[in-house]
Order: C-alpha cells, then sequence, then structure tokens
C-alpha cells in the first residue's frame, strides 16, 4: 500500500498545479510574446564564462556530484543518509518528467527548425522545453534550502543565474527555464510526499544503510 506524507500534500497539489499550469500556456502561446522580448535582449551570448559556468548543471555534473557524495557517505559512514536518497530520486523523476515533456510539446530551441518527433528527438534532447538544466538546479535548491535559510538563498541564487545562462547563450527561452524551475520543484514536492514508501525501498535496496534524518523546521 502507498504511504504518503500528509504533511507535504499541499505542496505537492500547489506545484503540480503550478507545473501543468506553466505547460498549457506555453502550448498555447501565450508565452511566446515574452519569450521572444527576453531572447532578442539577452540571446546569443558567446561567453566563455557563460558555457563553462551553465555546464555545472549540465547532466554529467550532476551525475559526477551524486557519484562522489554517494561514496563519501558509504566510506565514512557505511551508509547513505535518506535525504540524500530522496534527493537522488528526486534529481532521476526530474530527468524523466523533462525528457517526455520536451518530448510531447516539441518546442525548437531558439534559431533551431522544427524537428519531427521520432526515438532519435527522445533520446538526442533536441528540444526546449523545458530546461533540463534548470530542472536539475532546482532540484538541488530544493534540497539543500532544508539546510537553513543561508544554503537556500545561495542555491536559489545559483538557480536564477543557470536560468540566465541558458537564455543568454540562446539555448532556451525564457519559459524553458520557467518550466524548468516548476519541474524541479514538483519533483522534489513529489518525493517529499512519497518520503514514507520510498524510505520502505530504499531499505530493500540497502538493507540497514540507510540513516533516516528528519529535517525539525519541517515537522
Amino acid at each position: 500500500m502507498l504511504k504518503i506524507d500528509k504533511r507535504y500534500s499541499w505542496r505537492f497539489a500547489f506545484s503540480l498545479a503550478v507545473a501543468l499550469a506553466i505547460i498549457v500556456v506555453r502550448q498555447i502561446g501565450l508565452l511566446s510574446p515574452i519569450d521572444a522580448h527576453v531572447y532578442s535582449y539577452f540571446g546569443s551570448s558567446e561567453s566563455t564564462a557563460l558555457k563553462i559556468f551553465t555546464e555545472t548543471a549540465s547532466l554529467y555534473s550532476f551525475s559526477a556530484i551524486i557519484a562522489l557524495l554517494l561514496a563519501y557517505q558509504f566510506f565514512k559512514l557505511r551508509g547513505f543518509k535518506q535525504t540524500l536518497l530522496d534527493f537522488i530520486s528526486a534529481f532521476i523523476l526530474s530527468s524523466i518528467l523533462t525528457l517526455f515533456i520536451k518530448y510531447f510539446t516539441a518546442v525548437p530551441r531558439p534559431g533551431q527548425p522544427v524537428v519531427t518527433n521520432s526515438l532519435f528527438s527522445l533520446l538526442s534532447d533536441v528540444y526546449s522545453f523545458p530546461s533540463g538544466h534548470t530542472s536539475r538546479s532546482s532540484v538541488g535548491a530544493y534540497y539543500l534550502s532544508k539546510k537553513g535559510k543561508l544554503w537556500g538563498v545561495v542555491s536559489w541564487i545559483y538557480v536564477f543565474l543557470i536560468a540566465f545562462s541558458r537564455i543568454a547563450l540562446g539555448v532556451h527561452w525564457f519559459s524553458d527555464v520557467i518550466g524548468g524551475i516548476a519541474i524541479g520543484f514538483l519533483s522534489g514536492a513529489t518525493v517529499d510526499l512519497l518520503s514514507p514508501s520510498l524510505l520502505e525501498i530504499y531499505r530493500v535496496i540497502f538493507r540497514k544503510r540507510v540513516i533516516r534524518q528528519q529535517n525539525i523546521r519541517e515537522k
């Protein structure tokens, strides 16, 4: 039987409503004038610094960070903290949601031609909406915010800088990064909602190596 943490019901419902609203508004074209205006003002930068910075939120960078955190906790604690496993679950969920939303909305990247839907387009990440970099950084900020206000402020500033870099480099529209933030937050809220059930799964996979943690501020 599926177990949920009712403390997160409203957060999940709110984040789901926001994400769906952004998808609908984007698809019916209401954000197109804003996208065009923002892109014309900020887009097409060739900054090497921006290109390096934006890659800190790439799939490869986040995967490497996760691998290092897992290795660190295993060797230091002989186990894994539930918060890290929840973060990984949200990271995976956001990646899946981003991939399939891109495929079904099929929004071309700025300056790129329309690509016909195919298995290649699904796997090659040719579409624009939502931004994967922004959704991943949003997941990171969601969990870092639980560590305290300073972590929260710094991590969300990072999210907005990543969002800006994606627009400035001309690889995403404004609506893409807004959608990415919404998907990242929704992924974190979903994992929090399902945390009791996920804990049981973690314990099956890792046996007694799961270290349960409760965030005092969210009790």
